[in-house]
């Protein structure tokens, strides 16, 4: 017998200490900048080899 759920009720909490660290945690370094531009770049690039196989077919 199926069970249907009408309302769904999230509570979270968010600790500011922790968020502030994981920020920080982060680097900005323009090395980190570059190595997502080039992750992107190769994503888009494997995005667009996939779509060009498609309409080949």
């Amino acid at each position: 017998m199926p069970l249907e759920i009408k309302e769904l009720q999230v509570n979270v909490t968010v600790n500011d200490q922790q968020q502030k660290e994981a920020a920080s945690a982060t680097p900005n370094s323009q090395e980190s900048k570059d190595e997502k531009k080039a992750q992107l770049q190769q994503c888009i690039d494997t995005i667009m080899d996939i779509m060009n196989s498609k309409k080949e077919r």
